[in-house]
C-alpha cells in the first residue's frame, strides 16, 4: 500500500521501524441494541475518556463507543519538521488498515454494515480517520476530524 505515497517523495526518508499496534480498546454503551457504532481516534497524547465525550457530542441513541488507543499514543510518526514528513506519511497506510480491520471486526461482532459506523478523531487521530475514508472507500456513516 506505501507505494501509492513513495512516487510524491523526493528525498530519502526513514522507514518506521514499527508498524502501530492498538494496546486496548475501551467501549462505552448507551442503549440497550447496539444500532450504530462510533469509532473515535485519539490524537497523540488524548485520553480516551476525552474523545468519549467528543463522541458523545455526536453520537445516536443505542450507540457503542469504541475508543481504540494506539501503542505509544501513536497512530503514525510524528513528521520531523514542515519540511521532512516522509515517515510520517509513509505510516499512515499502516494505521489506516488497523483501524480498517477494527471497523470490519465491531461490524461483524454487532451485526452491522460499515454504513452504521461513524470515524471521529482528533488530531492525528483525525488525519487517519480521513485516510481510512479515502484509502478504503469503505461505505460508513461519516467521519468527522477535529484539528486533523
Amino acid at each position: 500500500m506505501q507505494n501509492e505515497y513513495l512516487h510524491f517523495l523526493k528525498r530519502p526518508f526513514t522507514i518506521p521501524k514499527v508498524k502501530p499496534k492498538i494496546s486496548f480498546v475501551r467501549k462505552f454503551n448507551n442503549g440497550d441494541e447496539v444500532k450504530h457504532i462510533m469509532v473515535a481516534l485519539p490524537g497523540r497524547g488524548v485520553r480516551s475518556k476525552t474523545m468519549k465525550m467528543i463522541a458523545d457530542a455526536h453520537s445516536f441513541e443505542n450507540t457503542l463507543t469504541v475508543v481504540p488507543v494506539p501503542k505509544n499514543l501513536v497512530w503514525y510518526p510524528s513528521p520531523i519538521s514542515p519540511f521532512h514528513q516522509e515517515s510520517a506519511v509513509w505510516g499512515i497506510p499502516f494505521a489506516v488498515e488497523l483501524v480498517s480491520d477494527l471497523i470490519l471486526d465491531l461490524v461483524k461482532e454487532y451485526n452491522l454494515s460499515t454504513s452504521d459506523v461513524t470515524v471521529i478523531g482528533y488530531s492525528a487521530g483525525g488525519v487517519t480517520a480521513l485516510h481510512t475514508l479515502s484509502m478504503t472507500q469503505m461505505p460508513l456513516n461519516g467521519v468527522i476530524c477535529y484539528a486533523g
